[in-house]
């Protein structure tokens, strides 16, 4: 059974599924994050990204 969330941005419908989505960073599947240009940064990247300091390089 897959339930699908429905919510409203920007005046348009936006469909999430319970099944979760690909992370472009970590590329795990995840239930929850942030898009950006339709892509899923999943809340630990986003986590990681947001306290990593500016000096800091990460390959």
């Amino acid at each position: 059974m897959v339930i699908l969330l429905l919510e409203v941005e920007d005046m348009a419908i936006v469909v999430h599924s319970c099944t979760g989505e690909t992370c472009m960073i970590c590329g795990h599947t995840k239930t929850s994050g942030i898009h950006i240009c339709n892509q899923l940064i999943c809340d630990s990247c986003q986590k990681e990204i947001v306290e990593t300091d500016v000096n800091n390089w990460k390959i």
